[in-house]
Order: C-alpha cells, then sequence, then structure tokens
C-alpha cells in the first residue's frame, strides 16, 4: 500500500472513530444527565424525531431540555453494532442499541428493554463532528415488573 492510500485510509477511520465518539457520547450524557454534553452531540439547527408520540426539534438544547422531564429516571444505553459512512466532511450512522429504562416513583417499578435504532447525519464543523439530522425508531419493547434491589434470595 502507498503512503498516499495508507494516509487516506487513517484519515476515514480517524473521522469514523470521531463520528462513533459523537453518536456513544450522546447515549452517555443521556444516561449521566448530562444536559450540556447532550447539548453539545448536535449543532443549532440539528432537526431530530423521537418515536415518543413522534416528538420533533431543532436542535441539541431543545433535545436536552426535553431529557430534563426524565432527570429522575434511570437508564442505559447500550450499542449492539453501528455502521458509520463518511463522505468527505458529512458522515451518516446507522446505529442500533438496547436502553434498559426504570420507571416508577415509588416501590418497585417496572423496567423497559427497548430496541431502538438511531438514524443520524452528521457534519464535520470546526469543533468536530456534529449530528445535523437524527431518526430515533423503536423497533421493540418488553415491560417488566422491577425487583427491589437488596432481596435475600437465600431463604
Amino acid at each position: 500500500m502507498k503512503g498516499t492510500d495508507m494516509t487516506n485510509r487513517m484519515d476515514q477511520m480517524i473521522d469514523e472513530f470521531e463520528v462513533r465518539r459523537v453518536v456513544e457520547g450522546y447515549m452517555h450524557a443521556v444516561d449521566s444527565n448530562d444536559y450540556g454534553g447532550i447539548a453539545a452531540c448536535f449543532m443549532e439547527d440539528a432537526a431530530l424525531t423521537y418515536a415518543m408520540d413522534p416528538f420533533k426539534f431543532i436542535g441539541g438544547k431543545a433535545v436536552a431540555d426535553w431529557m430534563r422531564s426524565f432527570d429522575e429516571i434511570p437508564t442505559t444505553h447500550t450499542v449492539s453494532n453501528c455502521r458509520i459512512v463518511v463522505d468527505g466532511d458529512t458522515a451518516s450512522s446507522d446505529m442500533f442499541a438496547t436502553a434498559v429504562i426504570v420507571i416508577g416513583e415509588s416501590g418497585p417499578g417496572s423496567i423497559q428493554t427497548v430496541g431502538v435504532r438511531y438514524t443520524d447525519d452528521l457534519q464535520r464543523t470546526a469543533a468536530g463532528w456534529k449530528i445535523s439530522k437524527r431518526t430515533h425508531a423503536i423497533i421493540w419493547q418488553i415491560n417488566n415488573e422491577a425487583v427491589p434491589v437488596g432481596l435475600d434470595v437465600e431463604s
């Protein structure tokens, strides 16, 4: 492999890594209730559609403000696979994830396990890659009763 080809492949891999860092960074920010981190993943004029209703938002701040209403609901997002295509200063990401959501203000409540597909368009900016368009789709969902933590299962 010639030097220029190797450099181009390395640049491509770095871009793919940086894109993945943004889309996974979003999930970490959601699970950490980091609303500034959520907003930072998106362009200010990003067009965002979330499956619940569906909700439509413009910009990451709008999504972060909406997520604030779920502040007391613990979540854990896990990426199962991600396909990234970079083309110059634009990229697309098609990512599947599993989200575990604990619901219930008192008592054991319930746990939702949700299969989610995030389809994103991204743009390279002076501040790095940012999501310019997102579609959040729920593929499947399972609801279960939560088991209280600390049960004595030996008795």
